[in-house]
């Protein structure tokens, strides 16, 4: 991540690592989603810690693209009924807190 970063648009800080942390976060199984939130989240330490707008901008797509992708699989399925509540313990309600934690 710090190549990323601090030496974009070079053979070991090609941004387009971040492409494949995006399309994994598109996969259908929550938990190969979850495998990428350690990134994310030190993605998103180090870029606060280094505060400069301009870095910021070029993983915005990323970033928003995670986010809606995240909103996405959040959702509670639609065979869950209107008066069930989720069960808090389960492993879908620990994903669902995971998420919380990286956005």
């Amino acid at each position: 991540l710090f190549y990323i970063i601090h030496y974009p648009d070079t053979t070991i800080g090609d941004i387009k690592t971040l492409d494949l942390l995006v399309h994994a976060a598109k996969h259908h199984d929550y938990e190969i989603v979850d495998m990428t939130f350690r990134v994310w989240y030190r993605l998103s330490e180090m870029l606060m810690k280094l505060d400069d707008k301009p870095t910021w901008n070029r993983f915005v797509d990323h970033i928003n693209e995670l986010i809606n992708l995240l909103c996405k699989h959040c959702q509670l399925n639609e065979d869950l009924a209107q008066d069930e509540l989720l069960d808090e313990t389960g492993d879908f309600a620990d994903f669902r807190f995971s998420v919380i934690e990286v956005m």
